[in-house]
């Protein structure tokens, strides 16, 4: 059933409600979960205290639902713009078709003006709580990559693409916690690990791309996978895998155990890809690797 009036009867408020949830439905345990966890760790660790110089972590607990409000607005941006494409929902119908365009519960052109609300929206909501150039930086990532369809492009164009957004979405996220101004030090830490763990992202976020090999084909899109071939595919991505849960802890100087947790996870993922699965279990080695990066993004909770 499409509710195609803007009433307030409880029906057509609840529908419209559980049509916006669809649209990020899958991204929660890919975005706002592990970004919550990057953000959080980071700030109420050691390593938050370099950060800023006062600083307060009951203040930063007290800011964490305004910093999932900021990260929910985004990411129900991205999911929009993406979603009410024509390849968009092309591709859906055969993945996901329980998306709100493909299971017919609004219009491409009802997606487009939701669009118009929640846009100024965020960027308005980032201006108050000092992540206005990371918001706008956000925007124009999804430009090239909707609008101008640099996700199809090329698929180390794409992933780089997808490593930048979530760059946005960690940077933005901390931003939301800090009151203040960070310290040139806090600064610069900052940006090596957002740099770090976006390299991290861009040279495995490909395990998503398994699962979704024949919608990805029906809509013409370049994915590593697709190009280089599932098995070589799936042996590079093992291997990186390990690397980075390597590099990572490394980076910020844990513990024995704590490194040995990491690396453990990340060779159950590099030897859950080696496996020859086929769709549905491809879709659980995706789930894996977004707990390993979970994983990855809690490790300033470690730091000594």
């Amino acid at each position: 059933m499409r509710a195609d009036r803007m009433t307030l009867e409880p029906e057509t408020v609840l529908f419209h409600i559980k049509t916006i949830f669809l649209f990020t439905r899958s991204d929660l345990k890919t975005v706002l979960l592990p970004q919550s966890v990057f953000a959080m760790s980071i700030c109420l660790s050691k390593a938050g205290q370099i950060l800023v110089p006062n600083w307060d972590p009951a203040e930063i607990i007290k800011r964490a639902p305004w910093m999932l409000v900021w990260l929910w607005l985004h990411l129900l941006i991205s999911d929009v713009g993406n979603q009410r494409l024509p390849d968009g929902i092309l591709e859906d119908a055969k993945n996901k078709p329980w998306r709100p365009l493909p299971a017919g519960r609004l219009s491409p052109d009802e997606a487009q003006r939701l669009l118009r609300i929640i846009v100024p929206v965020a960027v308005g909501f980032s201006f108050f709580f000092g992540s206005f150039i990371t918001s706008v930086t956000f925007m124009t990532l999804l430009w090239l990559y909707n609008e101008l369809d640099a996700s199809s492009s090329s698929p180390f164009y794409r992933n780089i693409l997808n490593a930048a957004g979530l760059a946005c979405f960690g940077w933005g996220s901390v931003a939301c916690l800090i009151p203040g101004d960070m310290s040139v030090e806090g600064c610069r830490l900052l940006k090596l690990w957002v740099s770090l763990s976006s390299a991290m992202v861009a040279t495995t976020i490909y395990a998503q791309d398994f699962a979704d090999l024949e919608g990805d084909l029906a809509r013409g899109r370049r994915t590593i996978p697709l190009v280089y071939g599932v098995v070589g595919s799936r042996l590079a991505l093992s291997i990186t895998v390990v690397g980075w849960s390597i590099t990572c802890p490394t980076f910020w100087h844990i513990s024995t155990p704590a490194f040995c947790f990491v690396l453990t996870t990340g060779c159950v993922l590099a030897v859950s890809v080696l496996r020859p699965w086929k769709k549905p279990k491809y879709k659980r080695t995706f789930r894996l690797w977004c707990l390993w990066a979970t994983t990855i993004y809690a490790l300033p909770i470690f730091y000594k």
